[in-house]
This record gives structure tokens, sequence and C-alpha cells, in this order.
């Protein structure tokens, strides 16, 4: 007859008299230190995951690039990829971090073309006042935006004339 013999929490083994298809069976305090090694394993990587989210969304959502989220949060794109792959609710603090973003930018673009930037202005290198400058280009694009139908460029396109050149044919003769 064999007897049980335990190899230890690390091992997990422990031989008995069960017959030869169940000699070994899993030592149950070991399983009980693995599944609790695992266990706090996932939460130490899930708070760390958690801390880092939310560093990559902050600096997503000052500086704009996804280069100086990740840089932020030290991590690389493969995290970046598991983080949306694994949780609809990050990539949706992603978009809102993005629109934000673009409600910033929005924002300057509106007070540079509408109030202006003060840039000073000197003489024989002394201050002697400052010059509001006004973006015309940052205003016609908010207009465009803002107003397509009466701003948009126009495009006239000839067709005839385009398919002609592309086909080296008349449009006429193949309809």
């Amino acid at each position: 007859m064999e007897t049980r013999a335990h190899e230890g929490s690390a091992g997990g083994l422990v031989q008995g008299e069960l017959g030869p298809e169940l000699a070994q069976i899993p030592d149950p305090s070991a399983e009980r230190a693995v599944r609790a090694h695992t266990a706090a394993f996932l939460a130490k990587q899930a708070a760390n995951d958690e801390r880092q989210q939310r560093a990559y969304l902050a600096a997503l959502g000052k500086r704009g690039t996804q280069s100086a989220g990740l840089a932020a949060a030290r991590v690389g794109r493969e995290t970046l990829w598991r983080w949306r792959e694994h949780s609809d609710a990050f990539v949706q603090a992603e978009a809102a971090a993005r629109e934000t973003l673009a409600d910033q930018l929005e924002q300057e673009a509106i007070r540079r073309a509408y109030h202006g930037v003060q840039r000073p202005v000197y003489q024989q290198g002394q201050l002697v006042g400052y010059v509001t400058d006004f973006s015309d280009a940052v205003l016609m694009m908010l207009l465009k935006a803002a107003r397509p139908e009466k701003f948009r460029d126009k495009a006239d396109v000839q067709v005839a004339v385009v398919v002609k050149t592309l086909a080296g044919l008349d449009p006429r003769e193949v309809l």
C-alpha cells in the first residue's frame, strides 16, 4: 500500500492508496495558495492598470496625442490595445478625453479668431505697447464649420472632361 506524502504547498501533489488512476491528486492547500496568489496578482494588476489608465487619459486630454498619454502612463501600445480590447468603459473614457480636448481646441480657435492674441511691440529694445492680432484663417475655418452651405469651398468639376481624359473616350460616344 502507498501512503500519502505531501510535497509542500508549491509541489501540490499527494500520493495515496486510491489506485493507479488516482495515485496523484492535487494538494488542496497548494491549490488554495495558488488561487490566493493569483487573486492577489490580478488585484495588483487591476490597480496598476487603473492608475496607468488615469495617467494616460489625463495626458491625452491635455496634450492631445496618444504618444503623450502612453509616455505619461509609462506603458507601450500593446498595453493600450489590451485596455481597449478588454474594457468598454476605458474606450468610452478615451473618447470622452478626446472630446474634451476637441472642445478646448475649439475654444482656443474662437478666442484667437474673435478676441485676438496680444503681441508685444518693441522699439529700440524697449517694450512700447501691444498689438492685437486676429486670425482670419481660423475665423474662416470656423465659419465653414458653422455654416458650410454658405462658406464651403466651391468645387465645379466637369465630369465629361474627367471621363474623357481618364478613359481616352468622348462620353457622348460611349453613352
